[in-house]
């Protein structure tokens, strides 16, 4: 590869179906046959601690049509058959070939051209109907004893490899190679294996880059060249006090990816439209300026953002609308968020005195029970409030280095919201230094009866409940049993001593809150 820039996910996504879509065209009545590649070395212990290659693997088999083919062939010392050519088959057949992929045992070397020559090999027994596809995920270079001691063993064997790699190109199938590393600090032989295969190498340390990539492979049978922007949009709808208001965070996204306004897009409208209690229509413009008063994070990454204000008592209609263009075609879309609830300013020092002026008959003594019981009803309503807050601790340190670990102290903060991010983002509570990659969270405490979008967390266990919700982007994987689950997460209930693992740190919560405490029955959260 050597000083050449690994692509960009959008650039490679745009050059891959390019090159690829006609070849595919051609064969979109006999499917695929595809041979998935995975390193089971030990050094993918310490480069992909996520097991996002195993997620990957997994992730194709799912996409793949009944009647189309796989072989799947992992390796570290030596290079082994685990799924000879089949036909993928309906869901107990997938079932199996993921059983298979669990028991992987991440030990020893990588030999990486020995994994290639048996998948070229069961590739040959596919149909000449079929596209012929190789996908190799692994962390990096060999690293045979053998060969590391001698460095012209290892020039030789590096030749080879990369010659055993051009023997798809020649027999007409493709071969990509995903690169799971935590940084973007690849060796050169992952770019010279895809060039001499025919396809391109994609750097992807983290989930959302490798669903783009198989994403664009399950669709290249459709030659999707064009894909429609897509509007989303970030609104925590829940009832207000008049004067409040509450930050909206919407943009466009293309393959999963926000749509960053340039060359091929343009935004000229992004707005919010709020019907308010008296009928009047009042219009918020979004802005993508990384200003605090906006509620945008960060500037020019096309998420535009703004606070919604609810100035009176009553029932606000929300909409969200944008306009534009994307690679010569117009964009409208328009979505509506719902209504949102107000409630009127809460004073209870005027509602006694109304009380009381009211009570003319009633004399000294029984006017001074009532108020006291007014006061002490109000006295229970603030404690309600309090409770309502998040009580707990947040504990963490980075993956490598156990030795220093920070403890974040979540309840002094006395609020129901708690953002722990980054320093690359704003409207944070608690900053976090970044090892890998920019991150942020969310920790909440749900309470079925005060919060109007609780029913999307319906299953959670308990009247209140804690759930971590990740910002767009942030993927976490949760601790089950002491081992890491196999899919990230985006929001999940969690309870005191949880752990989860994002972006090189491992967080553990500590809450001596009754809503925190683990039942040994019902469900254990839900995620989104």
């Amino acid at each position: 590869m050597g000083s050449r820039k690994p692509l960009t996910l959008v650039a490679v996504l745009a050059v891959l179906l390019s090159l690829t879509a006609p070849v595919f065209a051609q064969q979109q009545s006999g499917g695929l046959a595809v041979a998935v590649i995975i390193d089971s070395s030990g050094s993918m212990l310490t480069n992909d601690r996520n097991q996002v290659g195993l997620w990957a693997a997994k992730r194709l088999v799912t996409m793949l049509g009944e009647n189309e083919q796989v072989t799947v062939i992992s390796f570290s010392d030596q290079a082994s058959v685990m799924v000879p050519l089949r036909n993928v088959g309906a869901a107990a057949s997938k079932a199996e070939i993921f059983s298979g992929l669990d028991r992987l045992g991440y030990r020893g070397n990588s030999d990486i051209k020995g994994s290639l020559q048996l998948a070229l090999a069961e590739l040959a027994k596919a149909p000449p109907t079929k596209k012929r596809l190789a996908v190799l995920i692994s962390d990096g270079d060999p690293d045979l004893p053998q060969l590391v001691r001698d460095p012209a063993k290892m020039a030789a064997y590096l030749a080879d490899t990369v010659k055993v790699a051009g023997q798809y190109k020649t027999t007409g199938a493709v071969l990509y190679c995903v690169a799971t590393r935590r940084t973007a600090k690849v060796g050169p032989l992952p770019g010279q294996i895809a060039d001499a295969g025919g396809g391109k190498l994609f750097i992807a340390s983290d989930i959302p880059g490798l669903m783009e990539f198989f994403q664009v492979v399950a669709s290249l049978q459709e030659v999707a060249l064009y894909t429609p922007p897509e509007l989303y949009f970030q609104f925590e709808k829940k009832p207000v006090t008049a004067g409040e208001n509450l930050p909206l965070r919407a943009g466009l996204k293309v393959w999963g990816e926000p749509l960053v306004p340039g060359k091929d897009a343009t935004i000229s409208r992004f707005t919010v439209t709020a019907v308010q209690p008296d009928g009047k229509t009042e219009t918020l413009d979004l802005k993508d300026s990384g200003l605090a008063d906006d509620a945008d994070e960060r500037g020019g990454d096309g998420v535009y953002s703004g606070k919604v204000k609810f100035p009176a008592e009553g029932t606000v209609k929300l909409s969200v609308e944008v306009q534009g263009s994307y690679r010569g075609r117009r964009i409208t879309e328009n979505a509506s968020l719902g209504e949102v609830t107000v409630r009127p300013v809460p004073s209870v020092r005027r509602d006694i005195l109304s009380f009381l002026q009211g009570q003319k008959n009633l004399g000294p003594i029984a006017a001074g029970i009532v108020g006291v019981l007014l006061l002490l009803v109000a006295i229970s309503a603030a404690n309600r409030r309090v409770s309502q807050n998040v009580r707990a601790s947040l504990k963490y340190w980075p993956e490598k280095d156990r030795s220093k670990p920070v403890t974040l102290d979540l309840s002094r903060l006395r609020k129901k919201n708690i953002v722990v991010s980054t320093d690359d983002h704003a409207g944070r509570d608690f900053t976090v230094p970044v090892i890998e990659r920019p991150f942020g969270f969310m920790i909440r405490k749900f309470n079925k009866f005060t919060d109007i979008d609780f029913g999307s967390d319906s299953d959670v266990l308990g009247k209140e409940a804690y759930v971590i919700i990740g910002i767009p982007g942030t993927f976490l994987l949760f601790e089950e049993e002491g081992r890491l689950e196999g899919m990230p997460r985006t929001r999940k209930q969690v309870f005191d001593g949880d752990r989860f693992t994002v972006r090189g740190y491992v967080f553990e919560f500590l809450s001596p809150d009754e809503c925190a405490r683990r039942r040994s029955s019902g469900p254990k959260g839900r995620n989104s």
